[in-house]
This record gives C-alpha cells, sequence and structure tokens, in this order.
C-alpha cells in the first residue's frame, strides 16, 4: 500500500486522474461455515462494459477469525458488450488472513477470454465448496475505469494523504452504546501537477467538486516497471493554478477520498 507523506521528486509514484468512476457489479458476505453466503447483492450495470473486472476485500480477510480464515474463490457468471449478450464466467480468489488485506484486488480470469469483448453486467455468482472464507467476510465485484480513461499527471513536488480508517461508527442521538451508523471513512490528499504531464494543464480545475477516481502508481526501483497500483474514490474539493517559471505551469489538487483497492502487479 502507499506509504503515508510520500515524497515523489524520483517519480517513484505517478497519480492518474479519472472522472469515471469505479463500479460495483455485486456485493456479497460469507456466513464462514459453507458456501452459501449470508447476503448476496446484485449492482450496477455498465453501459458499454468495462475489460476487466476484480474481486475486492471490503474487510481484512478472516478478521473475525483468523484461526478458520480460508481462501476465498468467486466464479461470476456475466454478460459482455456484444450488440447481443452473450454469456461470459470467470474465477477469482482472495488469499486467506494477512494476504488479503482491506482494499486487495484479485483480478477474474474469463474462460474462454474476453478478448476484445467487455464484461457489462454480473448476472449470478457462486461460491467455491472449501474456498468461502470466514464468518464476517465481505467481498465485492467491482470493474475499474479504463487504462485510456486517466490522465496521468508528473508529480512536481509531491503527493500527501492521511491514512484511512478501515471502520468508523459515527453516534446517533445522545447514547454512547447504541444506535450506531457505520459510513465510510473519508481522508484527505493533495498534490502539485506540472505542465509537462499528458494533456491539456488546465483540465483538472474542471474536476473541483466532482467525484473521480485516483490511480497512485508505485515504481519504488525507478526503473519504469510498476509494482503496484492503489485506487482511490473520492472528490477534488480544491484546485489552484500557478506559474513560478515561464516554462512551468503548476495546479495544485486537493480533495478526499476512500480506498477502492490496492493491485500488485508484480
Amino acid at each position: 500500500m502507499l506509504e503515508k507523506n510520500k515524497i515523489s521528486d524520483g517519480l517513484e509514484e505517478v497519480a492518474s486522474i479519472s472522472s469515471v468512476p469505479v463500479v460495483t457489479l455485486w456485493s456479497i458476505s460469507l456466513n464462514g461455515t459453507s458456501n452459501i453466503p449470508s447476503k448476496s447483492v446484485p449492482g450496477e450495470t455498465v453501459a458499454g462494459g468495462r475489460s476487466k473486472a476484480y474481486l475486492v476485500a471490503k474487510l481484512p480477510v478472516g478478521r473475525n477469525n483468523t484461526a478458520d480464515s480460508k481462501e476465498i474463490t468467486v466464479t461470476l457468471t456475466g454478460l459482455d458488450n456484444s450488440a447481443t449478450p452473450v454469456s461470459v464466467t470467470g474465477t477469482a480468489t482472495l488469499g486467506a488472513g494477512v494476504s488479503s488485506p482491506i482494499g486487495k484486488l484479485s483480478e477474474f480470469v474469463f474462460t474462454p477470454p474476453l478478448g476484445t469483448k467487455k464484461i457489462t453486467s454480473v448476472t449470478a455468482v457462486t461460491i467455491d465448496s472449501v474456498k468461502y472464507g470466514a464468518f464476517g467476510d465481505c467481498v465485492e465485484i467491482i470493474v475499474l475505469p479504463e487504462t485510456t480513461d486517466f490522465q496521468v499527471c508528473v508529480l512536481k513536488t509531491n503527493f500527501t494523504f492521511s491514512l484511512p480508517m478501515a471502520e468508523r461508527a459515527i453516534a446517533v442521538g445522545y447514547d454512547p452504546a447504541n444506535h450506531y451508523k457505520r459510513t465510510r471513512a473519508e481522508q484527505t490528499w493533495s498534490m502539485d501537477t506540472k505542465a509537462t504531464y499528458y494533456g491539456d494543464i488546465t483540465q483538472p480545475l474542471s474536476y473541483v467538486g466532482r467525484d473521480i477516481t485516483l490511480k497512485i502508481a508505485r515504481d519504488p526501483a525507478g526503473s519504469g516497471v510498476i509494482i503496484e497500483e492503489t485506487y482511490l474514490g473520492g472528490r477534488i474539493m480544491a484546485a489552484s493554478k500557478t506559474s513560478p517559471e515561464t516554462d512551468d505551469v503548476s495546479v495544485s489538487l486537493s480533495g478526499t477520498y476512500s480506498v477502492l483497492g490496492n493491485l500488485l502487479l508484480v
């Protein structure tokens, strides 16, 4: 995962912004005693589809019962974006225990491969009869924006953010013990971009007040090999444009976020 207040003078971290949201296709809560989930809820349909689908851990796998923690294997049945939609099948697995912290992403492998087609929706899910997780495990099937949906920003000085809380309860009323509502933790981030990134430097200014997907790609060795991508969902709350040099225009961005997923590539 990302390090807190990481300074990226050597482009160890590169940020990309997209106005295309991450979409949840299905949500599953596992009971830990069989492959029959305690809750299985269909999500949205994506117009036009997306090239890849992922299984994401919404809570650390096995957090409620580490001793009985099991892998989670989910098989989805969905539809592609053909003019006459064709059924597609894919499988993904999240490891047990500490190998799958909150936000861990596992890509669905489709049989046969999607090729140039894209998945638009999930119509059914099945849980493996052995790898069915532990009580309290929660996973979702999501699709990310396409690579071409992101506008890549070169970091001028730094990218900073406050680390999120996995869970947070907000008291309702005056009773300290009861009537709690759970809410998604939203934290803050900020970064400076420079005019030498791909695209119009003024475009991020149009994102202010809009929901975005922020992708942070990590290349800790500076070798050009991305080993990890973290996806954040949030909103740009403020932006300012400055011209500190004649050949350099900077835009400073800040906003709120919540972690949507973390993808290990190496």
